[in-house]
């Protein structure tokens, strides 16, 4: 707070609409050189995390300053000494990407190197560590990023990697615990055993504990030789009672399917998909994986689409891959969806972009499949289930002359169960998404372009 209160205070306040003349920006600057100097005092004396958050507004208006005495102030101040504990909070915080991100990382990696070699007992710089992840998370606006340091300092000193990952076992409601995964990864080059041994406390631990495995597992380095133990353990991981490590364990195939991708679709046909956002995740990498899965695994999965209250984005991908192949699937799905009485249910994405969703049917067949949305809407006595119908109806786009001949059809019959049938599938049309329509009123104008369509049936009727 009071870092902010300096930095709020070193704005020139300005008019609405512009900047404040020069003479009135003038009058400023007595106040302005008080203000520096009397932070360059708490840079001196002050904490280490309000050393760094100070070091950090001034630096801000460096460049901005045009007297140079206020100029040569804030150089003044941001040249004093940085202690130890202020310089991890520095690196520990967010990435200062001034000088380019690369520049930043690079920084961080230095310093993960002055760790490893650093002086302290493991365990003492273990508490230290911790304690500045401690400070950096009581802050209302920063969010610690230890992650490049501390896996260079695995890398560089992998016994002591192995000792801040057993305290970290030791202590894993401690702050540093939520990073247990990025000490443990490089471990596994250098100290394969050792990092086993770990791996099995993790895995039969708590849920403290468990997420600490969860972490390791998402940082990927057993990729490549993925052991039968480390398969397991995600397997696990993936139907944990703890949302938080489902969660994690549903990210890490996401990097998995670029690696082994086979490997990602068994492990998430297996996972739990009980929440939506895990199953966007699950179509995600079946999507990638489509071709091979076997027909059982793919009926299975669009199975449990059926009762999907919404589509994500990767779901509807995993419909226009299967419509693809078998159009019929997807038609299935997309009908039967319509009939759920599954509360919010929309039978169509939301997010969906173009693509035809049954490609893999030729004009003849996508007529039929017009038809048997038609024939489902006048089977049913279901108001709700007649709209969701007909924004499945008006999802199938390949071509709009298509649409109004399946409606003609009908509409021109002396059966006015079928005339109605027909009739309603027009009631969604004014709020239908189409992915090629940003302003929304391609339903009306569909109309209005087949004026004389509409009149023939008018006159029929």
């Amino acid at each position: 707070l009071a870092a902010d209160l300096y930095g709020a205070a070193l704005q020139i306040p300005s008019p609405p609409g512009g900047a404040p003349p020069a003479q009135m920006i003038d009058q400023w600057h007595d106040e302005e050189l008080h203000i520096v100097q009397h932070a360059a005092e708490l840079i001196d004396s002050g904490t280490p995390l309000l050393r760094m958050e100070l070091r950090t507004r001034l630096s801000r208006y460096l460049g901005m300053k045009k007297w140079p005495d206020v100029v040569e102030a804030i150089q003044a101040a941001l040249a004093a000494p940085v202690d130890a504990e202020e310089r991890m909070l520095t690196v520990f915080g967010p990435l200062d990407s001034s000088d380019g991100y690369e520049s930043a990382v690079a920084k961080q990696v230095e310093f993960g190197k002055s760790l490893a070699v650093d002086t302290d007992p493991d365990e003492q710089l273990a508490v230290r560590l911790n304690e500045a992840v401690a400070r950096l998370d009581e802050t209302r606006q920063l969010n610690a990023n230890p992650y490049p340091a501390l896996r260079e300092m695995t890398i560089q000193n992998p016994q002591r990697g192995l000792a801040i990952a057993s305290w970290l076992i030791e202590h894993p409601d401690q702050p540093l615990a939520r990073f247990a995964g990025v000490v443990l990864s490089p471990l596994g080059t250098a100290l394969p055993e050792e990092l086993d041994t770990l791996l099995q406390r993790l895995d039969a631990g708590e849920v403290s504990l468990r997420r600490q495995l969860a972490g390791y597992l998402e940082g990927g380095t057993w990729f490549v030789d993925a052991s039968i133990s480390d398969v397991q353990r995600l397997r696990r991981l993936l139907r944990d009672e703890d949302i938080h490590i489902r969660n994690t364990a549903m990210h890490t195939l996401l990097p998995l399917t670029k690696v082994n991708l086979p490997l990602a679709v068994e492990l998430a046909l297996d996972a739990d998909t009980s929440l939506s956002r895990h199953a966007d995740l699950i179509d995600h990498v079946l999507s990638e994986g489509l071709p091979s899965l076997e027909p059982d695994q793919l009926d299975a999965r669009l199975q449990a689409l059926e009762c999907e209250p919404r589509l994500s984005w990767s779901s509807w991908q995993l419909l226009l891959g299967v419509g693809s192949t078998h159009p019929q699937k997807t038609l299935d799905v997309l009908i039967a969806r319509a009939h759920s009485d599954m509360h919010g249910m929309r039978p169509i994405s939301e997010a969906r972009d173009s693509g035809d969703v049954l490609a893999g049917f030729d004009d003849t067949q996508y007529m039929d499949a017009l038809r048997a949305v038609r024939q489902a809407t006048l089977m049913t006595d279901q108001g709700g289930v007649r709209r969701r119908l007909g924004e499945v109806f008006w999802a199938l786009d390949r071509d709009e002359n298509m649409w109004l001949e399946a409606l003609g059809e009908w509409l021109t019959l002396p059966d006015l169960a079928m005339v109605r049938a027909a009739a309603r599938l027009l009631d969604p049309l004014p709020f239908a998404q189409f992915p090629d329509d940003p302003d929304q009123d391609r339903g009306h104008q569909l109309l209005l372009d087949h004026a004389d369509d509409l009149s023939c049936w008018l006159d029929a009727a």
